[in-house]
């Protein structure tokens, strides 16, 4: 088969557009109209694929694990904040226990610092009144022993006794108390005692007792000491 290149085909051949593509170069048609057809646009078909009905079945089952898998989470979120309030609580149990421990041996010091100053000042008022004294008026006689004591102290009676679970001094202006609010006294006793012709001498016991918090035991202490006359 022989080729024809006639003039009229060469001149149509240049006039076409030069595609770089040679997959959608143009189709020419050599008819009565001479017309150039552009090319129909390429579609493929992984554009439009069907519809996967294994990948679709994969799919499903996958959410189904996912749903199982957040209620399980939400599951076990719970349980964790039943620990953590446990555990909360257990602390907040152990450290109002050791609040407690603190704040009683916090009364129970305050209590023995009270009874020991208290029977310090006690002690050391009488070892000031008895030593000085011209004479013991009450108990009058050595062997003798009274819930008072009266001192004759330069023409002035100097007396103790208790009142009120409170040891009171009556030194003729007025009564002092010798123990503060937080204590109280008891079992006061005075005897006198100490050798014929010699300087009388004066025994005395008390006790001295802290005034407890409630739930608490008291602080209590017993004194017995001797002040002689100088």
């Amino acid at each position: 088969m022989k080729t024809v290149n006639s003039p009229s085909l060469i001149a149509n051949r240049n006039k076409l557009p030069r595609v770089k593509n040679p997959r959608f170069s143009p189709i020419l048609s050599f008819g009565s109209s001479s017309k150039i057809e552009r090319p129909r646009k390429y579609v493929s078909p992984s554009l439009h694929p069907r519809p996967n009905i294994q990948f679709l079945a994969r799919f499903s089952r996958s959410e189904n694990k996912t749903t199982c898998h957040s209620k399980v989470k939400r599951g076990f979120t719970l349980v964790e904040l039943i620990i953590y309030m446990g555990l909360l609580a257990i602390f907040v149990i152990t450290l109002t226990d050791v609040l407690v421990s603190i704040l009683d041996i916090q009364l129970e010091s305050q209590a023995t610092s009270a009874v020991e100053q208290d029977s310090r000042l006690i002690i050391g008022r009488m070892g000031y009144d008895i030593p000085r004294a011209t004479a013991i008026i009450t108990p009058a006689n050595r062997g003798d022993s009274a819930n008072t004591l009266e001192l004759d102290i330069g023409g002035v009676t100097y007396k103790y006794q208790i009142n009120a679970n409170n040891l009171l001094l009556d030194d003729g202006n007025g009564s002092l108390n010798l123990n503060g609010s937080e204590t109280i006294i008891s079992n006061l006793l005075f005897q006198k005692i100490g050798n014929a012709g010699g300087k009388n001498t004066v025994r005395v016991t008390f006790t001295i007792q802290s005034v407890a918090a409630p739930d608490s035991d008291p602080e209590v202490k017993n004194f017995v000491t001797t002040i002689g006359r100088r």
